[in-house]
C-alpha cells in the first residue's frame, strides 16, 4: 500500500486528477460565492499568510483529487454510455447506428465502382481512392465492428473500437487479456500508455466537473428566480426575463452557460485524445501478444490461424475457467526437454588405481612404439599381481 504512494504525486496524477480538481474548486469559488471556502480561495492573493493558506488549499485539492481518481472508472463508463442517464439516450444510439450504416454504404458503393473499373481494365480516380480509404479508416477508428455494439456517445464508440481490435485480428478478448498483457509490456512503452491515458482522464474529469457545475448553476438560478414574474404579461420580453431571473439568477445562468461551453470543448478534446490512446493500445496488442504467449509458458503457434485458435481457447480459460485442449498447445518446457539429447550412463564399476596406471602405460606405448601395440593383447579388467593391493 505504501509503495503506491509515489504514484499519487507523479506527473500523470497531477495532469489527470489534481489539475481538474484545482480548476473546479477555483470555478466554484467564483460561481458560488456563498460557499464557506469561496471567500478563502478568492482572497488568497491578498492574504498575508499566503504560504499557510496555499498549503491548506493544496492538501485539500490533493485529497479531493484522490476521491476523483477512485471514481475514474465510473466517469469513463458514464461518458461511454454504459450508465444512466447517458445510457437512456436511445435517440443518440440510433443516430450513431445510422452514421455507421451510412459510412459502410458509402464505402461499399465506392468499392463496387472500383471493382467495375478494374474489370474494364481501368482504375478508380485518385480522389475516390482516398475517399474510400478515409471512409474505411473512420469506420474502423470511430465505431466497433458490428452495429449491435454501438454506444450512445462518440467517446464510447471510439474506446469500443480499439477494445474490439484484438478480438477481430487475433480473437483475443481485450478486457480479459489486457491485465496479463501489461506484465510483458516494457516500462518505456507503458509510460507512453500512461501519459496518453492521463491526457484523456484530464479532459474526462474537466467534462464531468463542468457538467456538475452547470447543473448546480441551473439549480441555483431556479432557486433564486422570482417565479411570481411568470404571471406578468412582459415575461416574454428581455426586461421581463431579466426581472424573472434577478441578479443572482442571472449570474447562475451565465455560469451554467460558461460551464456547458467548457464541458463541450473538453468532451471534444477527450474524444481526440482517445484516438491517440487507442492507437497505442492497438500497438501493444500487435507487438506484445507473442511475448505474452511465451510468458504464459506455451510454445508460439507457427501460423496466424493457430494464433487465433490459441486465443479463442485462452479466452474461455480466463472467462469461464475451462481447460484448454490437451496436447494441442504444448508447454515450452516440455518441448525443450524432448529436444535435449540423452545423457550417457556413467560407468557403475569403479576403476582401480592399477588399471588406470596400466591404461596410461598402454597409451604411452601406442605413441612411442606403435609396432608393439599390434602384438599386445587388450589389458584385462583385473589388475596384475604386481599392482594388487597388499591385503590380497
Amino acid at each position: 500500500m505504501l509503495g503506491s504512494l509515489p504514484k499519487l504525486f507523479d506527473k500523470n496524477f497531477v495532469i489527470g486528477f489534481y489539475l481538474p480538481t484545482l480548476l473546479a474548486i477555483i470555478a466554484c469559488a467564483w460561481a458560488f460565492p456563498s460557499l464557506p471556502f469561496s471567500e478563502t480561495v478568492r482572497s488568497l492573493a491578498a492574504s498575508e499568510k499566503i504560504l499557510g493558506d496555499l498549503t491548506y488549499l493544496a492538501v485539500a485539492v490533493w485529497v479531493l483529487a484522490i476521491f476523483l481518481m477512485t471514481f475514474n472508472e465510473v466517469q469513463y463508463r458514464l461518458l461511454e454510455g454504459y450508465l444512466p442517464p447517458v445510457s437512456w439516450l436511445f435517440l443518440l444510439r440510433r443516430w450513431h447506428r445510422w452514421r455507421f450504416r451510412r459510412l459502410k454504404r458509402k464505402y461499399d458503393k465506392l468499392m463496387t465502382k472500383w471493382q467495375v473499373a478494374v474489370d474494364n481494365g481501368q482504375d478508380l480516380s485518385w480522389r475516390e481512392q482516398r475517399r474510400a480509404a478515409y471512409l474505411l479508416r473512420r469506420r474502423k477508428t470511430h465505431y466497433p465492428s458490428t452495429e449491435s455494439e454501438i454506444l450512445p456517445t462518440r467517446f464510447g464508440n471510439i474506446i469500443r473500437s480499439f477494445e474490439v481490435y484484438p478480438r477481430e485480428l487475433y480473437c483475443a478478448d481485450s478486457i480479459a487479456v489486457w491485465p496479463r498483457l501489461a506484465s510483458v509490456i516494457p516500462k518505456e512503452f507503458g509510460g507512453f500508455l500512461d501519459d496518453a491515458r492521463a491526457q484523456v482522464s484530464f479532459f474526462v474529469n474537466i467534462t464531468d466537473l463542468a457538467l456538475l457545475i452547470a447543473l448546480t448553476s441551473f439549480a441555483g438560478a431556479a432557486y433564486d428566480s422570482n417565479w411570481l414574474q411568470l404571471t406578468k404579461p412582459n415575461i416574454r420580453t428581455l426586461d421581463g426575463l431579466l426581472s424573472f431571473l434577478g441578479p443572482a439568477g442571472l449570474r447562475h445562468a451565465a455560469w451554467a452557460a460558461i460551464a456547458l461551453m467548457i464541458a463541450g470543448l473538453a468532451y471534444s478534446q477527450a474524444t481526440a485524445r482517445a484516438l491517440t490512446w487507442g492507437e497505442l493500445v492497438k500497438s501493444a496488442f500487435d507487438c506484445y501478444l507473442p511475448a505474452l504467449i511465451k510468458q504464459l509458458g506455451f510454445v508460439l503457434p507457427p501460423s496466424h490461424s493457430e494464433h487465433r485458435e490459441f486465443w479463442k481457447e485462452f479466452n474461455r480459460r480466463i472467462l469461464f475457467q475451462l481447460p484448454m485442449t490437451a496436447n494441442r498447445w504444448p508447454l515450452a518446457s516440455e518441448v525443450v526437454s524432448k529436444q535435449e539429447p540423452p545423457k550417457p550412463l556413467p560407468d557403475t564399476e569403479p576403476k582401480e588405481p592399477a588399471e588406470e596406471q596400466q591404461g596410461q602405460e598402454n597409451r604411452t606405448m601406442v605413441i612411442d612404439v606403435p609396432v608393439a601395440v599390434e602384438t599386445r593383447s587388450a589389458p584385462s579388467r583385473d589388475p596384475p599381481p604386481s599392482c594388487a593391493p597388499a591385503s590380497r
